[in-house]
């Protein structure tokens, strides 16, 4: 049976461990378009937009702010198929709507043939040669760099005795821990991360959270 493809265009870019996929998905959420950067990953997809700054070398489009925090356009995703020796492929497809609104706007004031409107309408969705060379450069930047972070892993370790819980399943494993060594007034999910408040202060994730190389 062969593989689903999302786009008759789309191209296998690579291979990762399912490890640096986690980390390409972590990377894109913290450099969010939202936050100035290019990515966003909240459909357990990377998508990659377009920038003022930082676009195709063919790119001729208004890219503009919308509803978003940063004026950003759509052009590119990567998606991981899972494999079964633990590793996931990554695929990338382009679109670019922007081509498309603008194919649409000249066929309707007459200015280009119906053919030219088809062929504008699948390069929208093919890319040209830059798009795809830029994508990809932003791809690779994310693999890469997703490679290098990969090695390290976060540890949530206790502050007063130094207990590490490296193969913590439940965090309220953690939680009973501490209330071994100080009264739990309250836990509360804050925007990065858990805060313990106890009876003498409240600890933050920077207090039991550790960056510590894997082996």
């Amino acid at each position: 049976m062969g593989k689903y493809l999302f786009s008759p265009f789309e191209r296998k870019i690579g291979k990762v461990s399912r490890e640096v996929w986690v980390k390409m998905l972590q990377i894109a959420r913290e450099m969010d378009l939202n936050k100035g950067g290019i990515y966003d990953a909240r459909l357990m997809a990377i998508n990659i937009w377009s920038a003022p700054e930082d676009k195709p070398s063919d790119y001729t489009f208004e890219i503009t702010k919308g509803c978003l925090n940063y004026p950003r356009n759509f052009l590119a995703s990567i998606y991981g198929e899972f494999t079964e020796d633990g590793g996931v492929e990554l695929y990338m497809e382009l679109y670019n709507p922007a081509r498309r609104g603008h194919a649409k706007r000249l066929f309707e004031e007459g200015k280009i043939s119906y053919e030219e409107y088809k062929r504008m309408l699948e390069l929208s969705e093919k890319g040209t040669e830059a798009e795809w060379d830029w994508a990809l450069a932003k791809a690779k930047w994310l693999i890469e760099t997703a490679e290098r972070e990969s090695v390290f892993k976060e540890i949530v370790y206790c502050p007063y005795c130094g207990q590490e819980f490296t193969e913590l399943k439940l965090f309220n494993e953690f939680i009973l821990h501490l209330a071994t060594h100080v009264n739990i007034k309250s836990v509360t999910l804050g925007e990065d991360g858990i805060y313990i408040e106890t009876e003498k202060h409240t600890l933050t994730p920077e207090d039991y959270i550790k960056t510590k190389k894997g082996e």
